[in-house]
């Protein structure tokens, strides 16, 4: 039996179904920001990206500028040449690309390649020039070299954790999907929930980017307290938070107070990212849909009830008077307050 193919524009025009607006979707979009952004800059060695593989500039380092990112590769031109050359970072060529800085903390001198020999005389160490010093300002992120992908839901690790706002606790990655991530609260397992009429399961899925999500150590600086969500029995409790943030795995690769990559953290987690617009829906508008039970499935789905509609400046104004008033107490849902 043949499988039948949705099409939506037969379905619109039978149904008469309106499609929601492309515009509600910008955190979507977001997603699918890269790490790696034109105008960032880089060390190549030209070994691993010439044409002739000549011993004598096996170890030649020299800075490089992004100047294209396309699905996995990145177009790459040395200073000041406009010789371009392709980086492929699902390819083997990691050994020949470093942040600006690597070579001078390992004494290592950048030479000019082949094509722009005529500036071999001009310095004896480049690294401690104006030109290096904005160099190394526009440097790609060091994530990028420590992961070795492109996008940053890549950096989640299974297996980590993070802190998840409104009936606070720590929750387990057990999958990441495109960075949809299965996850679950900490100390609890299906067998160890109460028996009340909700039923809920220790395991659920959120995107990455929602706004309960954090990185380890968000909850503290905040003076946020651990709590875990009401209907739960604990199997194992935290007696000492300090202790479970040095000790735990985090899921972001990044240690919030410490890397200098955990600006990049806040701007992604941070309570004040205002990319989630107002969603006005509409009862019987028709999108697409990630299946919460089954997140690796994409289906078509229909808008059939609106339970609340929360501008961004409602969140905004709640979340500020909740942070003022939260010191020693638990981390709990501005909702229930």
């Amino acid at each position: 039996m043949s499988r039948m193919n949705f099409n939506w524009h037969v379905y619109l025009s039978e149904t008469g179904a309106e499609i929601s607006p492309f515009n509600l979707f910008p955190h979507v979009a977001q997603s699918f920001e890269t790490l790696v952004k034109k105008g960032e800059t880089l060390e190549v060695n030209s070994q691993g990206f010439s044409e002739q593989k000549e011993a004598s500039i096996q170890n030649s380092w020299w800075p490089a500028e992004v100047v294209l990112v396309s699905g996995t590769s990145h177009t790459i031109s040395q200073y000041p040449s406009k010789n371009t050359f392709w980086f492929d970072v699902k390819g083997p060529g990691w050994d020949f690309v470093q942040p600006i800085g690597w070579c001078l903390s390992k004494n290592i001198n950048w030479t000019p390649p082949s094509q722009i020999s005529h500036l071999s005389n001009q310095e004896n160490c480049w690294q401690n020039t104006d030109w290096a010093s904005c160099l190394r300002s526009r440097s790609v992120c060091n994530t990028f070299f420590d992961r070795r992908c492109l996008y940053t839901f890549e950096t989640i690790r299974v297996g980590g954790y993070f802190e998840c706002e409104h009936d606070l606790n720590p929750t387990y990655v057990l999958m990441n999907i495109g960075g949809r991530v299965l996850l679950s609260w900490f100390g609890t397992s299906s067998k160890a929930q109460t028996c009340d009429k909700s039923r809920k399961f220790s395991t659920f899925t959120l995107f990455y980017l929602n706004r309960r999500l954090h990185p380890l150590g968000y909850g503290k600086l905040c003076d946020l307290k651990y709590c875990p969500p009401p209907g739960y029995v604990l199997e194992r409790a935290i007696s000492n938070i300090d202790a479970f943030i040095r000790g735990a795995c985090p899921a972001t690769y990044n240690d919030l107070s410490k890397s200098v990559d955990s600006l990049l953290l806040k701007s992604i987690f941070s309570v004040h990212n205002n990319i989630q617009p107002l969603h006005e829906f509409k009862v019987g508008w028709k999108l697409e849909a990630v299946n919460p039970l089954r997140p690796y499935f994409v289906q078509p789905a229909t808008v059939v009830k609106i339970l609340a509609q929360i501008p961004d400046t409602f969140y905004s104004k709640h979340r500020k008077l909740f942070d003022a008033k939260t010191m020693n107490k638990d981390f709990l849902s501005t909702k229930n307050k």
